[in-house]
């Protein structure tokens, strides 16, 4: 073989080369494919993967109707990168000017070297188009969730309220958070070469909603009876009042009403005092208005028939060291004056026939002494000594609520069982949980109990009616249109200073229900240390008045042709002549059931009481709707249109 030419030999070195070079990056690349390609696919995922985060979202809080009492909505904040923002202190004071942030701690904080800091948190979309509008580098904006109230005081006390971040901190916000609170979600998103994100996953945003609390609260009935117990705070110089109204039948707390109030939206800038849900935190004696009970007890345990006469000591009556006293002092009393007249001594008397263990025994059924274990936190159980620990003194004190002490939720409950033929029940304040995916879960009503027997109960109803007829000391409870049966208390308070109970310090209450014939709604109603006049009957029962017209109105109950009274104050066998003309009319009307003709009449200006009695004497067909509190400030159908137009007469109330 010939020598190859060194131009040969090249080109057989330059084809080796190659070669090798080929083959090295054939091997390379099949590594790189096969042997690395989870790590590549990770990074390209790193690169071109970016996460979206879907906030959790608060469920709403409604009311029995379905109208919104605190839900939750997108708001705009203010942040900032502070490496980005080129003048601390002009960017600073510019923020300042505008939201009212305090500018040398903001100075120092974008002067940080941090990559994000709050500046205003949750500000209106008008505040926020303003900040944007300075063009300041490095703030920008940002949307969060933020709860609202949009009935602002309403129910505030029930409902409670958030922190900042969505937390509950009070109420039912704190007592149903794990229910109410959502799931924050994080989903993948593909993002291109320009920053613009797609889904990389689907999304059901429905997964980071929180269930939905449905009450048995009514709007309506609780912004009456706020309004009612701030009326009488103001008229009386009191401490403060409380109420809380309950359907019947089912246990549920249609209005559970405390003043002072406050806004739930800024509950920071609200005295602790005003928070708090005296419903179920603040215990007192409830003095007078357990004396039905004694009464329903010895009925029951036939102690005494319902002829029984007890000697009223000429309102002078001792046991032991102690000496009991009557206001109206009274020689033999039958059990509907002791009720009507408020006898302590009438009533110790027949405590004492009871005997201490069914006394004990009687209070513990209807609930006093422990928790509702309704839902809200700071719930108090009250004081009830057991039987054993009495003295004799105890067995008649306690037979008049003295002793032993009561929050007002326990004290409407506990009429529950004189109204309902002496069954007993637990009120219950949430009706449905609404899960996120809809499903609903209803809670149910809470079991009743058998305290007294229904005949016991049905010779008691008529005693305590007359407590609040004009021979009563609760006159001021009735109501035009419905018999009411209540009791009224007026109990002293243990004097902080001295000791032993105060002859100044006084909470007076009335506690009932209506209509009698077929009771619908216990109300029960404190108004803590009333100044100048301090009687249940002057004070609490007015109160009580408001809010069981509010009651029946929106419960759809009809007036009772026997039960339209004049006016609080005339006496009813002294009506004038117009006006027993006029309830005559109204009478015949409804009996008849006829329809009445003519034109609507004007109701703008009335009061809600004036409004339901003269709707009542009027006796008109339309279904009565109202809508507010305070005066008729719009009605419709309007005054002048012809009766029969319409089904419904709605009337729009405000302050």
């Amino acid at each position: 073989m010939s020598k190859l030419s060194r131009f040969d030999r090249r080109i057989i070195f330059l084809q080796a080369f190659f070669a090798i070079v080929a083959g090295g990056a054939l091997t390379r690349a099949y590594h790189l494919q096969v042997n690395r390609y989870e790590n590549f696919s990770s990074l390209s995922e790193t690169q071109y993967l970016s996460e979206i985060k879907v906030p959790a979202w608060r469920g709403d809080i409604l009311d029995r109707n379905g109208k919104k009492l605190a839900t939750t909505s997108m708001v705009p904040s203010v942040c900032a990168n502070p490496r980005e923002v080129k003048d601390p202190v002009m960017t600073a004071k510019k923020l300042s000017n505008l939201l009212g942030v305090d500018q040398h701690r903001l100075v120092q904080r974008l002067s940080s070297k941090k990559y994000f800091i709050w500046v205003q948190r949750q500000i209106s979309p008008e505040l926020a188009e303003r900040v944007m509008k300075l063009g300041l580098p490095g703030v920008r904006l940002t949307d969060e969730l933020k709860r609202f109230y949009p009935n602002d005081h309403v129910a505030s006390h029930v409902l409670g309220f958030t922190n900042i971040d969505g937390e509950g901190l009070e109420g039912l916000e704190r007592g149903y958070e794990s229910r109410l609170q959502g799931k924050p979600l994080v989903v993948n998103a593909y993002r291109n070469g320009r920053g613009k994100k797609s889904l990389a996953e689907s999304i059901d945003e429905r997964e980071a909603r929180g269930s939905n609390l449905h009450l048995t609260l009514d709007l309506n009935i609780q912004e009456v009876a706020e309004n009612a117990l701030a009326k009488a705070v103001t008229q009386f110089s009191a401490k403060s009042a409380v109420a809380v109204a309950i359907e019947v039948d089912s246990g549920d707390v249609l209005a559970m009403a405390s003043y002072p109030s406050f806004d739930p939206s800024k509950a920071g800038q609200a005295k602790a005092a005003h928070r708090r849900n005296r419903a179920v935190t603040d215990s007192y004696e409830p003095g007078s208005t357990m004396k039905p009970f004694v009464l329903a007890a010895a009925l029951s345990n036939k102690s005494i028939d319902e002829q029984f006469e007890v000697f009223g000591e000429k309102g002078r009556y001792r046991v032991g060291r102690h000496t009991i006293r009557d206001t109206s002092p009274k020689e033999w009393m039958n059990l509907t004056t002791v009720i009507a007249k408020s006898s302590n001594i009438g009533i110790a008397k027949i405590g004492e026939l009871l005997g201490r263990e069914e006394l004990y025994s009687t209070y513990r059924s209807l609930g006093f002494g422990e928790r509702t274990n309704i839902g809200l936190s700071g719930e108090v159980a009250g004081i009830l000594r057991p039987s054993k620990r009495w003295a004799d003194i105890e067995l008649a004190t306690l037979s008049f609520g003295q002793g032993m002490t009561t929050n007002i939720l326990q004290l409407a409950s506990s009429y529950l069982a004189l109204a309902s033929d002496g069954a007993f029940r637990k009120p219950r304040l949430v009706r449905q949980i609404e899960n996120s995916d809809g499903t609903v879960i209803d809670v149910p009503r809470n079991a009743t109990r058998a305290v007294f027997k229904p005949d016991a109960v049905a010779a008691i109803r008529p005693m305590i009616q007359k407590a609040a007829s004009p021979e009563g000391t609760g006159s001021a409870a009735r109501i035009s249109g419905f018999h009411v049966a209540g009791k009224t208390g007026t109990a002293q308070k243990v004097d902080p200073v001295m000791g032993g109970y105060s002859q100044e310090l006084y909470v007076a209450s009335f506690a009932g229900f209506l209509p009698v014939k077929n009771p619908r709604v216990v109300i029960a109603v404190a108004v803590d240390e009333p100044q100048e006049i301090h009687t249940g009957g002057k004070v609490a029962a007015p109160v009580f008045a408001e809010i069981g017209a509010a009651a029946m109105l929106q419960l759809g109950v009809a007036p009772d042709p026997s039960a339209l009274h004049l006016t609080k104050s005339r006496e009813p066998n002294q009506p004038s002549s117009t006006g027993l003309k006029r309830v005559t009319s109204a009478l015949d009307r409804l009996k008849e059931s006829i329809r009445p003709e003519g034109d609507l009449p004007s109701f703008k200006g009335l009061s809600l009481r004036q409004a339901v009695r003269k709707y009542a004497e009027l006796g008109l067909s339309e279904e009565l709707q109202i809508q507010g509190s305070g005066f008729v400030k719009k009605q419709i159908p309007k005054a002048g249109t012809k009766r029969g137009e319409s089904t419904t007469l709605t009337l729009e109330l405000r302050p």
